[in-house]
Parts: structure tokens; C-alpha cells; sequence
């Protein structure tokens, strides 16, 4: 069981850095224009 909580935690935050890194740099983007 520990595997797959492991496994779980693992999606979970491949799931969140694909959904914050956009973000992330659609805010940085401007800034880097000049």
C-alpha cells in the first residue's frame, strides 16, 4: 500500500506542476520582454 500512496503523491504533484508552471510563466513572461 505504501507504494501506491507513493505512487499517488508522485501524479498528484506532476499534476500540480503542469497546472502552475504555465502560470508561473505567463508572469514571468512580461518582465522578460525588455
Amino acid at each position: 500500500m505504501f507504494t501506491q500512496t507513493v505512487l499517488a503523491l508522485v501524479l498528484l504533484s506532476h499534476a500540480v506542476a503542469a497546472w502552475a508552471i504555465p502560470i508561473i510563466a505567463l508572469q514571468v513572461q512580461p518582465e522578460s520582454t525588455s
